[in-house]
């Protein structure tokens, strides 16, 4: 076989060295990329709660949730939480206030209080001693 004859790979006028350099640099930006979870994370602020029901409220940059405390301390009006807030299904969060782990689950999300204090959970509106969430 004829190496001057063999159709190359590379793109004319580039070396072994700089494809695997080129290589290298994607590897590393798609390694940052994959290990860059912590960018996901959101801070929130308890702004109402409800500890005979489970439920609370979390402000966040992004809108409000209703959120079902399901283990771990119940978060208190005030804490800082820090976590994936927009995603369905249990969620293991940090509260920064308490420095310790809690779960929770999404009940539901809006971008405005008006729209969140309407979605409140029966449950909750049915207890004796509920105080409303006020949506203004």
């Amino acid at each position: 076989m004829n190496p001057g004859n063999t159709a190359s790979l590379l793109p004319r006028g580039a070396t072994l060295r700089s494809a695997g350099r080129r290589v290298a640099a994607a590897a590393a930006v798609a390694l940052c990329a994959l290990f860059a979870c912590p960018a996901l994370a959101e801070q929130a602020m308890v702004i109402w709660k409800n500890r005979e029901c489970g439920y609370f409220i979390l402000q966040m940059k992004s809108g409000y949730g209703i959120f079902r405390w399901i283990d771990g301390p119940q978060p208190n009006d005030g804490d800082v939480l820090e976590g994936d807030f927009r995603s369905a299904g249990e969620r293991l969060v940090d509260n920064k206030t308490a420095d310790v782990p809690t779960t929770i689950l999404l009940y539901a999300f809006a971008l405005n209080r008006s729209a969140i204090a309407a979605r409140m959970p029966a449950k909750c509106k049915a207890l004796p001693d509920y105080i409303p969430f006020k949506g203004r």
